[in-house]
């Protein structure tokens, strides 16, 4: 392996020859608490049964008080592998990537940009209807001077005031800036779709595309954390540090004596 490599350019450099020589315990080295004594490989150098330590051997503060290390070149961590628990069921997982205050202000946009949207359709002068509107109340046919008259009279909206020979043509123009539709025109933005009526002021269109680039985003990141919640809860693992591993009864572990995992637990 790696380190046979290096012993084998270093005696080439140094001119040396070396042999192999493996402790009789086959431990990496430490210190009995009650004798004071070490055992292992380092046991072995401080003994003067061998010259140096070629392995990749961990360092702790015990073991740089009696050797000497050489630069290091390895650089590893020490994780616990355990058996995953299976994930307690949620049926408003979907709900889990953002928290209640983020979809209530997703919602809280939503109806306010529904009702901009139904306002400016309604009564902006580029808009199809708001158009209609004040062409009627600037008109001076006889048709729209009595309409504003009838209004005026009975004190409602001029909307109320039209005469439709032909039901189609009445709900035909309903729909062209309700409420209703702009509901639905929203609520596509909501899945990445649209719909045939797009509102005709440049107002609305600009509102609507500003709602399109935000739910791009929301989406984007709702994804992201759909995924990540998922895979998370899937693992169930309810360990994240060592100390979790030593405060519960549930798993049973151990370590190898004699090596820097004790150690680090040891302290």
């Amino acid at each position: 392996g790696m380190v046979n490599d290096m012993v084998v350019r270093l005696a080439e450099e140094l001119s040396f020859t070396y042999e192999y020589i493996p402790p009789a315990d086959l431990k990496f080295g430490a210190i009995n608490e009650t004798t004071k004594e070490w055992n292992g490989m380092i046991g072995d150098l401080l003994a003067d049964k061998t010259d140096m330590i070629a392995i990749d051997l961990s360092t702790n503060s015990a073991r740089k008080n009696v050797i000497d290390y050489s630069f290091p070149f390895m650089d590893a961590g020490i994780k616990a592998v355990v058996k995953g628990e299976s994930g307690t069921g949620n049926r408003f997982f979907f709900l889990s990537p953002f928290n209640p205050l983020v979809w209530s202000m997703v919602l809280l946009a939503y109806f306010i940009l529904v009702a901009l949207i139904c306002f400016l359709g309604k009564f902006s002068p580029y808009g199809k209807y708001g158009a209609k509107l004040n062409a009627v109340r600037r008109c001076s046919c006889t048709e729209c001077v009595t309409r504003r008259d009838e209004m005026k009279k009975k004190q409602c909206s001029l909307h109320s005031t039209k005469k439709y020979n032909c039901l189609v043509e009445k709900v035909k123009e309903e729909e062209d800036a309700s409420f209703y539709s702009s509901l639905w025109l929203m609520s596509t933005g909501l899945v990445g779709q649209t719909i045939g009526a797009l509102p005709h002021c440049i107002s609305g269109r600009f509102l609507l595309m500003t709602w399109w680039t935000f739910m791009l985003i929301v989406t984007s990141m709702y994804t992201a954390n759909l995924t990540a919640s998922l895979t998370l809860s899937n693992l169930g693992i309810s360990l994240s540090t060592v100390l979790d591993l030593l405060a519960q009864d549930t798993y049973k572990w151990g370590v190898i004596g004699s090596r820097h995992p004790e150690t680090l637990l040891k302290t």
